[in-house]
């Protein structure tokens, strides 16, 4: 045998320890759990049952007081995903339009969304947004976004529905 690879071959007294039934068993159970955590979830057939709660707290209605459905809205993308219409209309300005800008409206799909739709508050302080909020009675309501200095102007409007509020329109007035 060649001397170079002489150093890779096990020594002639090497002993392999002997592996006890302990330790064999502590092995298969995490590799149980390792094989189990990996499973798709996702798969018919193998989908675990969960309480009802667990998806309707997601869908619960956070308030039927505008204010407050509009603070928790705005700052859980979860609610926005939930509380929008499908489609959601969007308005919004060509403003390379020939000869002069004009209007372009749109109806996305929930899978053309790309949220969060409305920024945070966190995220309004941050870009110097001033929240106009016009309830126009009590089944509409509006909140206008605008940054003053800039172009920047979008309008969110909200609809009441059986059993909350809905985004039903999105007006990006900016340039």
């Amino acid at each position: 045998m060649h001397s170079k690879y002489k150093n890779f071959l096990p020594h002639p007294h090497f002993v392999v320890p002997s592996v006890t039934n302990k330790m064999l068993r502590i092995f298969l159970v995490l590799a149980l759990c390792l094989a189990l955590a990996a499973c798709d979830n996702s798969a018919p057939g193998l989908q675990t049952a969960e309480p009802a709660a667990a998806h309707s707290s997601v869908a619960a209605c956070p308030s039927q007081d505008f204010n407050t459905f509009l603070h928790a809205f705005a700052n859980d993308v979860r609610l926005q995903k939930v509380f929008v219409a499908d489609p959601l209309q969007s308005d919004s300005v060509d403003a390379t339009a020939e000869p002069e800008p004009r209007p372009v409206t749109k109806m996305l799909t929930a899978s053309q969304l790309r949220f969060p739709l409305m920024p945070d508050a966190q995220q309004q302080m941050h870009d110097s947004l001033e929240t106009r909020q016009i309830v126009l009675n009590t089944t509409q309501a509006s909140v206008k976004l605008v940054s003053e200095g800039t172009d920047y102007q979008i309008t969110f409007f909200f609809k009441r529905t059986s059993d909350c509020w809905q985004l039903y329109r999105i007006k990006n007035d900016s340039l």
